[in-house]
């Protein structure tokens, strides 16, 4: 058995913006409709961590983070340090 490979990437720069369009984007691959991320925004304009499902877990995204789309389906996120 081989290891998934990398089939799309995305980058999440901090904003908004760009956290709905990853939504689009990530919750776009479940047949089923379970959103793989998910976050929840507050009154004040402020949002909770963004959380991206992943193989039975979750993941909180930072600014600056990648979601990486596997062949086999699942999400991961890579984070540059």
């Amino acid at each position: 058995m081989r290891d998934p490979r990398i089939v799309e990437t995305r980058y999440w720069n901090g904003t908004r913006l760009s956290l709905e369009e990853l939504c689009r984007w990530a919750n776009g691959f479940d047949p089923y409709g379970d959103p793989v991320l998910t976050f929840n925004f507050a009154d004040d304009g402020t949002w909770d961590a963004p959380l991206l499902a992943t193989e039975g877990d979750f993941r909180e995204l930072r600014n600056g983070d990648y979601i990486v789309r596997l062949d086999d389906g699942e999400f991961c996120v890579r984070r540059l340090t």
